[in-house]
């Protein structure tokens, strides 16, 4: 699913714009005025994956076209599995279709650059494509700033506190025990069992919700 185009924008529609899109959607869909549930909750979850995709900026150069070059920016979708692994895209040009290798251990809004692979100028000299990932996050995940770092973090609710929880991230199930004491808000690190990027792996950090 694209969630840009299911709330009928572009994919490089702002912040702006899909806020101001989907609220005039919620006035004639929203179930309070007569709309269909199901096709509402579409609505929602494209609206919360665009703003869970700007959720974090992380600056990243970005080279200056040479003479005579041009810059193609493309945003692209990737799952959570996808950005710890790495995937191939193809990228829809004006002219042709291009497969790019997205590298594992992308950041959400991070972006990496192949020279020579993006549109055409003038003179016919292929420019740079500069390609965005965006994330499709499992439910209860996000990717967050801590310290200098950004790392993964999963959010669980309890009404009881158990003895243990199980965590399942990418296929792969891991047992957490809990401590005899928690608070609302209060972290748990999992070594070894988070997100790899610029060569590091970093802990899931687990937020407790009471």
């Amino acid at each position: 699913m694209n969630p840009f185009r299911t709330l009928g924008l572009k994919d490089n529609a702002s912040i702006e714009e899909t806020k101001k899109r989907f609220r005039k959607l919620s006035m004639k869909m929203h179930p309070d005025k007569g709309g269909d549930e199901a096709e509402y909750a579409k609505l929602l979850d494209a609206y919360k994956l665009i703003l869970d995709g700007y959720k974090i900026v992380i600056p990243v150069y970005v080279p200056k076209p040479k003479p005579n070059n041009t810059v193609t920016p493309v945003d692209v979708f990737i799952t959570l599995e996808e950005g710890m692994c790495g995937c191939e895209r193809n990228i829809s040009l004006r002219s042709e279709t291009v497969k790019v290798d997205i590298p594992k251990g992308m950041l959400p809004m991070q972006s990496v650059n192949y020279e020579g692979m993006g549109e055409k100028n003038q003179d016919g000299v292929r420019g740079m494509l500069c390609v965005t990932v965006k994330f499709i996050m499992p439910e209860g995940f996000t990717f967050e700033r801590y310290l200098t770092e950004t790392v993964l973090v999963y959010s669980v609710k309890l009404k009881t506190i158990p003895k243990t929880i199980s965590i399942t991230l990418c296929g792969k199930t891991k047992k957490i025990k809990m401590p005899s004491k928690l608070y609302d808000g209060m972290f748990l690190k999992v070594k070894d069992f988070g997100y790899c990027n610029g060569g590091v792996k970093h802990p899931l950090y687990v937020r407790v919700c009471l």
